[in-house]
């Protein structure tokens, strides 16, 4: 490898590989014919007007966003590939999407261009590998415009518990942004409506699913109950049906499989037992090929309960 290309590479390096056309004369001193034999030689490779990868047999789709991203500072990723990108629940992974402001002229392979005319710095976060991608609250708003009702609560109830954004900052993005004929609007603010801002996130898409299911056969089911255990520990119920002091667990082979987690459930429930409460445990497979059965199920523990608590 020649000085030049060594040079260029250590360059490159913290950012992905990548260097713009400005870096490559004013940093390292090239000139325009030294780059146009470099791309000739294979060494560069033009991702957009600006920017270069370096030393890449094929540039990938990561290449091209943040080539995008250091082309056009007031772009970002968004809709799909950001939600892949902050590796939100059900976000389509072999999306390229780059949101553009309204009359801005991009030119990115592979790239679909979504056009926004409220798009500023709030609703964009940088990266160190160079992405600029709209916010987790941006990013759920502007994806209820392609997703039903549930997959929207899915993908929001994820990203609030896995603490990257608040309801706050959601409600915050909908005051903002919302407005007749933006798709989406409808949708995402009646998951807001639907969600009391203290409730805890719902830690599963399968929680979501039984929840829907125990609503539409008409029980009153509360999400994440928050309930302070006898010895003083905290702990939040998946489902709750108060008149029958039911607590509902969904649990997932993956969280409860482990003999010292078994144990731990079974610990916790002898303390929610202590408080008059009842636990009864679906797994993941209960709900995916018998959520009939389960409903039915805590229909006639719900009950038969009701009436024991009922009579004293």
């Amino acid at each position: 490898m020649s000085v030049t290309h060594a040079a260029i590479t250590r360059f490159a390096e913290p950012r992905g590989l990548l260097i713009t056309k400005r870096q490559l004369k004013e940093e390292l001193g090239l000139s325009n014919r030294t780059i146009a034999g470099l791309v000739g030689h294979g060494f560069l490779k033009a991702l957009t007007h600006d920017v270069f990868a370096v030393a890449v047999s094929q540039a990938s789709t990561p290449h091209y966003m943040r080539a995008a991203c250091l082309t056009w500072p007031d772009v970002a990723i968004g809709d799909g590939a950001a939600a892949s990108i902050w590796g939100l629940r059900r976000a389509r992974r072999d999306v390229f999407e780059l949101l553009v402001p309204t009359g801005r002229r991009v030119d990115v392979p592979h790239a679909r261009i979504r056009r926004s005319n409220r798009l500023t710095d709030v609703d964009m976060v940088e990266h160190l590998d160079g992405l600029r991608v709209t916010t987790p609250a941006r990013t759920l708003f502007d994806q209820a415009a392609s997703l039903d009702l549930f997959s929207l609560r899915s993908m929001a109830e994820d990203a609030l518990n896995k603490e990257l954004c608040t309801v706050g900052q959601l409600r915050e993005v909908a005051t903002r942004l919302a407005g007749r004929g933006r798709g989406g609007t409808d949708l995402f603010i009646r998951y807001l409506d639907d969600r009391p801002d203290d409730q805890a996130p719902a830690m599963s898409e399968l929680e979501i699913r039984l929840a829907d299911a125990l609503r539409d056969a008409g029980l009153p089911v509360e999400q994440q109950r928050k309930v302070i255990l006898p010895t003083g520990r905290v702990v939040f119920l998946d489902l709750a049906i108060e008149r029958s002091r039911l607590d509902i667990e969904v649990d997932h082979h993956e969280w409860h499989a482990g003999l010292v987690e078994t144990q731990r459930d079974k610990t916790r429930d002898v303390q929610v037992a202590r408080l008059r409460w009842q636990s009864l445990r679906f797994t993941d497979h209960d709900i995916e090929r018998r959520i009939g059965a389960v409903v039915a199920s805590v229909i006639e523990v719900d009950r038969w309960r009701s009436e024991l608590l009922a009579a004293g």
